[in-house]
């Protein structure tokens, strides 16, 4: 993962950019999957706890 172009890219989404936000979310959708496969709240969905 470049650190760069994450920094980058988080400079450009608290400007109010949208692409650069749905770009981080890209980059880090591996995280997010495994990290909410661990996690258990309960009465929620494993999608629920994605979002």
């Amino acid at each position: 993962m470049n650190y760069d172009y994450i920094e980058s890219l988080v400079i450009s989404a608290k400007s109010g950019d949208k692409a650069s936000k749905e770009k981080l979310i890209e980059e880090f959708k591996p995280f997010i999957i495994n990290f909410s496969q661990k996690t258990y709240i309960d009465r929620y969905d494993l999608e629920d706890i994605q979002k």
